[in-house]
């Protein structure tokens, strides 16, 4: 007789079975969602609110594994303060989550859901979402995996905005004209030594997820070279864009699936001041993240979790992968009699 499945998180003390992780992800995620070890740990240990329990095994009784799930909780308040991230405290995110080929269908994956969704309960989530996290692998359910977009809305997630990440060429024709559309903002790449006036212009325009983002993205590496700046006439900072390359020492989210694509670039987010707005100033930013890339010898890029679908087509960038967002709210079971 066959020893029974066993499922629960990973325990303190315990190492986190990378490889074993990665190598069911390969097995149970489609050629566009490849992870290799880079990704992962940059999305795992090196992300601050990460704790190893934050992911839960499935293994047989021969100790193979067959099914993880990944939940993600911020918990890096006490760093970044402010209410504009505290609203976070109370969300919960499914990360990931994986099934081996051999035991799909067999009610594995609901089980692995239903423990992920009672530890994030018990961690003080109020409402869940899938993917959408800080330091997040997907923006949501991917559409064309139908299969996951029916097993999250049977599973009582509601199914609501399309997301997308679009791809297009880095091409001069597209890039060049829009650079010199307005007479009242200029573009160019941060210089070592803006980093502080960065994060102040973030901090009074983007308070929240961009300004900690964007810090965390300095912190572990990242250049302010390859941010892209909205300057005013008064030199001051207007706006901003990330992008980055291949090799960088952050992975961005528009390279996380092009580790095969190495002249592909990633581009995104980008912010502005509401006073630079109307100027063309957006589009010029993302045309200025373009040519920062093109500068360094890649030929595509990508843009990672957008709706503005018609906004980034001006410069040829067209859908190349679809989410849909699920949510649910955790509902708290009421005490009855049955419970006295």
């Amino acid at each position: 007789m066959s020893k029974p499945i066993q499922i629960g998180p990973v325990q303190a003390g315990m190492s986190v079975p990378d490889r074993e992780i990665i190598a069911l992800w390969k097995r149970s995620f489609g050629p566009e969602f490849q992870l290799d070890e880079a990704l992962w740990q940059q999305n795992t240990a090196k992300d601050p609110s990460f704790l190893p329990s934050d992911i839960i095994l499935a293994r047989d009784g021969s100790g193979t594994l067959l099914g993880f799930v990944v939940v993600k909780i911020f918990r890096d308040l006490l760093n970044h303060p402010g209410e504009k991230l505290e609203r976070y405290a109370g969300f919960g995110y499914i990360a990931a989550i994986a099934v081996s080929p051999e035991q799909r269908r067999k009610g594995l994956g609901r089980e692995l859901l239903a423990q992920a969704e009672t530890y994030l309960a018990d961690n003080g989530a109020t409402t869940l979402y899938v993917g959408e996290s800080f330091r997040h692998f997907f923006p949501g359910v991917p559409v064309h995996n139908r299969a996951a977009v029916e097993f999250f809305a049977g599973s009582g997630y509601e199914l609501g905005t399309l997301e997308s990440d679009l791809d297009g060429p880095l091409d001069p024709a597209f890039f060049e004209p829009v650079l010199k559309a307005s007479n009242k903002v200029t573009y160019r790449q941060g210089l070592p030594g803006e980093e502080a006036a960065l994060l102040s212009f973030l901090s009074r325009t983007f308070p929240g997820r961009w300004h900690y983002d964007t810090r965390l993205f300095l912190e572990q590496g990242g250049s302010i070279e390859d941010v892209s700046l909205v300057i005013d006439l008064q030199d001051q900072i207007q706006g901003f864009l990330l992008s980055y390359k291949p090799g960088d020492k952050v992975i961005g989210p528009g390279r996380y699936w092009l580790n095969e694509k190495p002249d592909w670039g990633g581009i995104g987010p980008l912010g502005l001041n509401k006073d630079a707005r109307g100027l063309g100033a957006g589009l010029g930013v993302v045309a200025a993240g373009m040519q920062h890339l093109y500068r360094h010898g890649l030929k595509s890029a990508r843009i990672d979790w957008t709706t503005l679908v018609d906004f980034y087509g001006k410069l040829g960038f067209k859908p190349a992968l679809t989410y849909q967002r699920a949510t649910r709210p955790i509902i708290s079971k009421v005490k009855g009699e049955d419970d006295v």
